[in-house]
């Protein structure tokens, strides 16, 4: 299994602040990440890492921690990653500043391009190509990037393709990253309910609609309020089937 995850900033207690990440400590911070990294990962799976694992923390530290990691650890430079102990370079399969990779999300082959930050033009971006970055958190600069991405969408850019440019921020701050290593399919499905809007109310707070008897994970994400169980009676609404909750005004709806 092939995982995905950025911007880490283990020992970085200012990120705490500025990502506005959800701990009151680095200690807590750093032993969540391990413990969500290590309840996901096996250790025959490939972790690919998009930058700034530390903030420069105390390297004997950082070495211990990144060494719990379970997995093969493929890291795609950031700017804040020192890679200057040898001994911190034996803990990662690979070190590349950029790396391009084959992933699935079921039938579907995707050619991604793996760099810790944005590229406004990438490979393949034309069709069946996904950008994976990092760098710039949950920042209005990420907002900007995206914005952009989705007016090339809109004006029929020549590199788009027929098919919508896709670029996911891996982030580990991102709602659908949640400090944890996730698949491609984890990626794509989470960045594309955080753009959802109700078209009833306008809200963000929009997630995803399940029906039927919910497996042991689903049932996990419903309990944190991240998916809505509609149950074993499937409703229909105008469209089909309802894939999408409002927690706002609790419209459900079909989103393609």
């Amino acid at each position: 299994m092939k995982y995905y995850i950025s911007d880490l900033h283990l020992f970085h207690e200012a990120c705490i602040r500025f990502d506005n990440r959800p701990f009151a400590t680095v200690e807590e911070m750093n032993e969540t990440i391990l413990n969500n990294w290590n309840n996901k990962v096996n250790n025959g799976d490939t972790v690919y890492i998009l930058g700034d694992v530390s903030m420069r923390g105390q390297q004997e530290e950082l070495i211990a921690l990144v060494a719990k990691l379970k997995g093969h650890k493929i890291l795609i430079k950031g700017n804040h990653d020192d890679l200057s102990d040898y001994r911190y370079q034996q803990l990662f399969s690979e070190i590349v500043d950029y790396k391009e990779v084959t992933d699935h999300v079921g039938q579907d082959a995707y050619q991604l391009v793996l760099m810790h930050y944005p590229i406004f033009s990438f490979k393949r971006m034309r069709s069946k190509g996904v950008l994976l970055y990092g760098h710039t958190h949950d920042s209005a600069e990420d907002t900007y990037f995206q914005k952009c991405i989705h007016e090339m969408n809109q004006n029929d850019c020549r590199h788009a393709g027929d098919g919508d440019i896709k670029a996911y921020n891996v982030g580990c701050m991102k709602p659908y990253m949640d400090y944890t290593p996730r698949t491609l399919a984890e990626i794509m499905e989470g960045a594309e309910v955080g753009r959802s809007i109700c078209p009833k109310c306008g809200s963000k707070q929009v997630i995803p609609l399940l029906y039927g008897r919910p497996a042991a994970h689903i049932l996990e994400e419903a309990e944190k309020g991240n998916i809505k169980l509609g149950g074993c009676m499937i409703e229909e609404v105008e469209g089909g089937v309802p894939n999408r909750y409002c927690k706002e005004c609790e419209h459900k709806w079909k989103r393609e």
